[in-house]
């Protein structure tokens, strides 16, 4: 949905930590919420297992403990996943989890924009959007009927993989991601 909507190649996102066993990634993912998971596992849901790294300029972990990000995100451990990307509920999505760590460091990620703003190609997302409208916390609470809250979820702010990457506090690392594409 997120690369039909922004066009992006970049859909998902976590914080890439080291441990004696390898890298491992934090994520906030559906159906299990914010965990840590293998670096391979994370890497085969994507397309082609690409990925880029990414590193927050002026960040520097000390070297016999962990990355100051990584200690941010721990606060956010076991939170559910937020599946209707609303920002400050009690669940969280990926973005979310990157933008709210960073924020406990005094670093604004990534820019906020309105849902019905990422893409022309909006309605073709409809129908994946509004799959749980019924469920919706904000449709809910106001009593909303599907077109109604079609337009709540459009009016709604998202912060995407992509606006972080964007983000001038941000540089590239390393990167197995074809640069024509």
């Amino acid at each position: 949905m997120l690369k039909e909507i922004t066009g992006s190649r970049f859909t998902h996102v976590g914080i890439l930590r080291a441990s004696g066993g390898g890298p491992i990634v934090i994520e906030a993912m559906q159906g299990g919420g914010v965990y840590e998971t293998e670096i391979d596992v994370f890497l085969k849901r994507g397309v082609g297992q690409k990925y880029a790294i990414y590193r927050i300029k002026g960040v520097i972990p000390p070297p016999d403990w962990y990355h100051p990000l990584v200690l941010a995100a721990v606060d956010y451990f076991n939170w559910d996943y937020d599946p209707f990307y609303r920002v400050g509920s009690s669940a969280i999505y990926n973005s979310e989890l990157i933008y709210l760590s960073a924020k406990k460091l005094d670093i604004d990620l990534g820019k906020f924009e309105r849902l019905g703003d990422l893409s022309e190609n909006l309605e073709a997302s409809r129908k994946y959007l509004l799959q749980q409208w019924k469920k919706h916390p904000d449709c809910l609470k106001r009593k909303l009927d599907k077109e109604a809250c079609w337009h709540q979820i459009k009016d709604q702010r998202i912060l995407t993989p992509i606006s972080l990457i964007r983000d001038d506090n941000l540089f590239l690392i390393e990167s197995t991601l074809d640069k024509n594409k």
